[in-house]
């Protein structure tokens, strides 16, 4: 069973409690599968903690069904959301002075810091376009690549770079062999 850390949790749920309350939360939490779960979310997640990725897809795809039109598309502002926390306080300054190219190598590096299965790999195609692969990942899931795909936008966008633009190319899901999108921005 593969596995994802929290801060993909607590990220889910400080998405809702920021832009639609916590009415809104507990209305996403009451129509998840896993009910004990549901419950323990209530009261927050554990930045550091294990929970299982079905979790993950399930908390994704609620927040879409609930807030939005059940048709994907929060799905990149959901995580853009989780970059946004995760990496515009301390690290903030910091950003302003980093290539995107690096950010994507560092995130490579850390994939398996946050995912318990498969890892992601980074290749510059042109200067201001960066292919990204999610390889062997177990349970591939369209909205977990868009999902990744959502917090590199965000990522890139925090560096200050303009132009920031995200394609998902392909997807297991959808047939293809591996998961890949490409992000494209001004150099």
């Amino acid at each position: 069973m593969v596995n994802v850390k929290g801060t993909a949790i607590a990220g889910r749920r400080q998405y809702m409690l920021r832009y639609h309350g916590e009415e809104k939360l507990r209305a996403v939490l009451s129509k998840l599968k896993d009910r004990d779960a549901a419950h323990r979310l209530e009261t927050g997640a554990l930045k550091s903690a294990w929970y299982p990725f079905d979790l993950l897809i399930d908390l994704t795809e609620t927040i879409d069904r609930v807030v939005g039109k059940g048709d994907g598309r929060l799905y990149r502002s959901i995580a853009a959301q989780t970059a946004e926390d995760d990496l515009s306080s301390v690290y903030k300054v910091f950003f302003k002075f980093l290539q995107p190219t690096y950010i994507f190598n560092k995130a490579a590096q850390l994939w398996s810091a946050y995912y318990t299965s498969g890892r992601l790999q980074t290749t510059q195609l042109t200067p201001g376009t960066v292919e990204l692969e999610i390889l062997n990942f177990e349970t591939p899931h369209w909205a977990h690549c868009e999902s990744v795909l959502g917090w590199a936008q965000r990522s890139i966008e925090l560096t200050g770079v303009k132009g920031v633009r995200a394609e998902h190319v392909d997807c297991r899901t959808k047939g293809a062999a591996q998961c890949r999108m490409r992000l494209f921005w001004k150099e």
